[in-house]
């Protein structure tokens, strides 16, 4: 019975921090959403300063050169098998891992000329993405961090933060794709996290009250 119970006060307690972690990320989108909201320009060496855990679901603009070198993350967008097409945003001293959009399996060797030249984006700061079973032959299904800087001889500051291309339409001529990415709700609700640290809330104090009977009797 403690041991049930301390499983439930943790339980009870990560949903509460995740409650609290969404408030914050919801309030930000519904700020940044509004048509007159301008996100601040910044550098890509002050965006690889930023804590993402601290800074996720920010916008930002920022500006630089799209390396030749292209990574191919394997993702489903509306139920189509495709790839998020991820670059490397470089300014004269930094670089940057950028998500720059969804594209269709059909256009995964179709050549494009999106390399060296100058982009000024709006972006969305996102945490690291870690290794996960989403995969497909030799197609990862999470953007490898490490694997790009190193393959690239990045300085390790690079690996502290993922940024997603946000905006209306593609970069390639016929502006469809890639796809960008979209400024979006987090799937889970505040309300959802509260119901959840709630009930697991309600178990624990369920617990405390049946150990205390056990032990007076």
């Amino acid at each position: 019975m403690a041991s049930l119970t301390v499983t439930t006060s943790q339980a009870c307690l990560w949903q509460y921090r995740r409650y609290k972690e969404s408030l914050i990320k919801w309030e930000r989108i519904e700020l940044q959403s509004k048509r007159d909201f301008i996100p601040p320009f910044t550098t890509i060496q002050e965006l690889l300063q930023l804590d993402p855990k601290q800074n996720q679901y920010l916008t930002y603009q920022t500006q630089g050169q799209l390396l030749d070198k292209f990574y191919y993350v394997w993702r489903y967008n509306d139920g189509r098998e495709g790839f998020q097409l991820c670059g490397i945003l470089k300014d004269k001293e930094s670089h940057i891992v950028i998500n720059l959009g969804w594209i269709p399996v059909e256009l995964r060797d179709s050549k494009h000329n999106l390399a060296n030249k100058e982009y000024q984006f709006k972006i969305l700061i996102k945490r690291p993405e870690f290794s996960d079973v989403l995969k497909r032959q030799e197609f990862k299904g999470f953007i490898d961090l490490q694997q790009i800087v190193k393959e690239n001889n990045l300085n390790q500051e690079s690996l502290n933060v993922v940024v997603d291309r946000l905006g209306d339409e593609g970069l390639f001529e016929d502006k469809l794709y890639p796809y960008p990415n979209q400024l979006q709700r987090p799937y889970l609700t505040p309300e959802t996290h509260s119901a959840y640290s709630t009930f697991w809330g309600s178990c624990t104090i369920l617990g405390l009250f049946s150990i205390r009977k056990l032990l007076k009797m």
